[in-house]
């Protein structure tokens, strides 16, 4: 029995000498050891979180390409004749507008030919053909495009309304109708108010809208209700996807023979910001 005892008590009596009891402050088996702190000896680079939006400028672009969150760039409009140009044009309609307005104003009665086919039934088909000078900016070079077209017209007392074309086979096409709230002549001057569409198409671009015009016509020399000589002016402005646009067409016009009128002259125009000019001449035939 003393002999298990002493085997039991052998392991107590080591565990005991090497645990020290701490009531010895010097004791260096007392001391606490001091905690270390690990080190990762390669270097690590903390990203921070990026803050959420719709950019994805970080992503690759394809070689040449600008970053999505790029700003976007506006392509300038092809030449022509620019900002000087357009003004002019504006200040012209603007004056060719108001001008037949002041003449009426103090012009005479019309004869009483005149204002009798005025309040029956009247109509003409003019054929037109003509060149537009084209800026060089447009198909990398200038040159005059060629164009061909029709005009008709119909009225009835106070209101009418008319129809056109014109094509340019190395340019483009443009149309127009308008519905016409026509003015009793006077004298020297006739005119109306023309409210309608255009559509101008050249060169794959395209401009068309709401158009308002005011065509009249000053009369130099009369010989009855048809035969005649004198001016015809049409300005208009064309308010539309994706410009704003003015538009002065002018024609001398004098009586052949019967029905017939010779017809010849020009027109200025913007288109986006160019301006343009041409000439045209042609046949009226009136009824």
């Amino acid at each position: 029995m003393r002999i298990v005892l002493a085997l039991l008590l052998i392991p107590a009596l080591a565990f005991a000498q090497e645990t020290p009891t701490c009531r010895d402050p010097e004791d260096p088996r007392c001391r606490e050891e001091p905690l270390q702190t690990f080190v990762d000896p390669v270097p690590r680079q903390v990203v921070a979180p990026r803050a959420p939006g719709p950019s994805s400028s970080s992503l690759p672009t394809p070689s040449g390409s600008p970053p999505a969150d790029a700003p976007l760039k506006t392509v300038p409009n092809a030449g022509g004749i620019g900002g000087g140009g357009e003004a002019a044009l504006l200040v012209a309609v603007v004056l060719v507008a108001l001008l037949p307005i002041i003449i009426y104003a103090v012009d005479e009665d019309a004869p009483p030919d005149v204002l009798n086919r005025f309040s029956g039934f009247g109509a003409d088909v003019r054929l037109l053909g003509g060149g537009t000078w084209t800026p060089p900016e447009v198909g990398g070079q200038s040159f005059l495009a060629g164009h061909y077209g029709a005009r008709a017209s119909l009225g009835y007392s106070y209101f009418g309304a008319d129809l056109g074309f014109r094509h340019a086979p190395a340019a483009g096409a443009q149309w127009d109708m308008h519905f016409l709230v026509r003015i009793k002549p006077r004298a020297h001057v006739s005119g109306a108010l023309a409210l309608g569409y255009r559509s101008v198409d050249y060169h794959g671009t395209r401009v068309h809208g709401f158009e308002a015009a005011l065509p009249h016509e000053y009369t130099f020399w009369r010989n009855g209700p048809i035969q005649r000589f004198g001016l015809e002016l049409r300005p208009a402005i064309l308010v539309g996807p994706p410009y704003t646009d003015l538009r002065l067409d002018g024609a001398f016009v004098l009586s052949l023979s019967g029905p017939l009128t010779a017809r010849i002259g020009g027109n200025v125009y913007s288109f986006g910001h160019e301006v343009r000019a041409g000439f045209e001449a042609g046949l009226v035939a009136e009824l």
